[in-house]
């Protein structure tokens, strides 16, 4: 899930959902909310609950929430940004709503996007289409627009950055960096960013946080991911070979190839945002 060096200190005070998808303890439940502005999915339970108030008491406009965490504190004597170094980190240091949040990388420090209000939070955006997209240098290993562009495909370059992950988060966006339907949880192998360039990686579980569609085994085109080297796209399929297909999370949005729930995850033609953890 988060870096090592923070594994302890993120699970003593955050919470995640009792589901294998985020390998925790059976008996540890907690709630964490999807806002759409009127529903709060609590995910210790599976139900809806009605809410005139957002996850954790923010205040949105729209779909998105534009809080940022304090970003300024860098050492007295070397400069050193001494930030967050995930948006795990910055949730435990007191980012209880999504918003920007500046992070520190081995390749420096970086603005970026956190989810915090669904599935635990601590979700890093990595990848977000927009309607009429066209954009090629999209994809893991590419650092393409902003993510407060939200009108515009974006892509961080999470391979240059050296993010640590073991957890896809993939959702549909209406307008914004927030997934707010058809969200889905997935975990890949822990080296999946540079050990997967030219081959697929199984996707090992496959978790409904929010939306009707929840086939026992995930839907079949969230079987594999993988190809990280690809620059047009976040792929993900239903087969382990390449076959020059060009599914997945492009620019202008999800391509799934079905429109059902079973086989495309009722994913396809919408647009989408991937963050990892």
């Amino acid at each position: 899930m988060k870096p090592a060096r923070t594994l302890a200190s993120l699970l003593a005070v955050v919470g995640c959902a009792a589901n294998p998808a985020f390998g925790l303890d059976p008996g540890t439940t907690s709630t964490a909310n999807v806002t759409d502005g009127t529903t709060d999915l609590d995910l210790s339970s599976g139900t809806d609950v009605t809410t005139s108030t957002t996850s954790n008491g923010a205040t949105t406009t729209g779909l998105i929430v534009t809080t940022t965490s304090d970003d300024t504190t860098a050492d007295a004597t070397t400069g050193e940004f001494l930030g967050p170094h995930s948006c795990g980190e910055a949730r435990v240091m007191g980012m209880a709503t999504s918003g920007l949040q500046k992070i520190a990388t081995p390749a420096g420090t970086v603005e970026v996007w956190c989810e915090q209000e669904v599935a635990d939070g601590g979700w890093m955006l990595v990848g977000r289409s927009a309607k009429e997209g066209t954009a090629t240098g999209f994809g893991w290993g590419d650092d393409f627009g902003a993510a407060a562009q939200f009108d515009s495909p974006y892509s961080l370059d999470a391979i240059t950055l050296a993010l640590p992950m073991t957890q896809i988060l993939i959702g549909v966006h209406e307008g914004g960096n927030r997934p707010v339907k058809t969200i889905y949880a997935l975990t890949v192998p822990g080296d999946f960013l540079t050990a997967y360039p030219a081959v697929s990686a199984p996707i090992s579980t496959t978790f409904t946080v929010a939306g009707s569609c929840s086939p026992p085994d995930g839907p079949d085109m969230l079987s594999y991911a993988g190809f990280t080297d690809l620059n047009d796209r976040f792929r993900l399929r239903d087969l382990a070979g390449l076959e020059s297909d060009s599914y997945g999370l492009l620019a202008d949005g999800f391509h799934t190839h079905y429109d059902n729930c079973h086989q495309g995850g009722d994913l396809n033609a919408q647009q989408g945002v991937v963050f990892v953890r």
